[in-house]
């Protein structure tokens, strides 16, 4: 019975060898599944993050577009408005398009009003790259674009209020009286363009940041 005893003895550390490897394997194995599962929802709260809404979608495309309507457009004026008064048709488009706007809407353009030529300056300035740099922050999704927009859009409804201010100062001496250039032009083309949609977006970022 002696050789028996020893066989059984004998056996037990290769029975418990191959225990612990199958309990081994076995939390290998979901161990293994464990960090399959934080991988794949790690990348799908990744691909969620980096997923545009609509209103970033908008954002990517208003803000390059506005930053670049600053630097052509209000730039020229900064640059240019000197010659917008004697402006001719080989001036440019550009010129030609503020000489028209300063006939029809508002004639601080075709008199280089010193506070127009120094808004047009600080926004072909600041805010064009700022434009083109929040629309490129918001697409790649950056933790500092909540930031740029408040700025950018801060300012941009700053200046379109200032813009109003002085003319109201003036009792709208340089408006152009025609109920259409008046409203559409002046009043409508502002206050959506430059001073609704700006202050909807800062406090959108805001909420965003909070």
């Amino acid at each position: 019975a002696t050789p028996d005893v020893l066989l059984r003895v004998g056996g037990a550390p290769e029975r418990a060898c191959g225990l612990a490897h199958a309990l081994s394997s076995a939390g290998g194995a979901r161990l293994r599944a464990m960090l399959l599962r934080d991988a794949l929802a790690a990348s799908a709260h990744e691909r969620h993050e980096r997923r545009l809404t609509r209103v970033d979608r908008a954002i990517v495309a208003w803000a390059p577009w506005t930053g670049v309507m600053h630097i052509c457009v209000n730039g020229t004026f900064a640059l240019m408005n000197f010659i917008v008064p004697t402006s001719a048709s080989n001036n440019g488009l550009i010129v030609a398009a503020w000489r028209f706007w300063g006939q029809q809407v508002d004639r601080r353009y075709i008199e280089s009003d010193p506070f127009v030529a120094a808004s047009d300056a600080v926004q072909a300035v600041l805010l064009g790259p700022l434009g083109l740099l929040y629309g490129w922050a918001t697409f790649h999704r950056r933790p500092y674009r909540h930031v740029l927009g408040i700025i950018e859009c801060t300012i941009i409804a700053y200046t379109t209020v200032l813009y109003f201010a002085t003319e109201i100062h003036t009792n709208f001496a340089h408006v152009n009286r025609n109920p259409v250039s008046l409203w559409l032009g002046f009043v409508v083309f502002n206050i959506l363009f430059r001073t609704a949609i700006p202050i909807g977006l800062v406090a959108r970022e805001c909420r965003q940041i909070a």
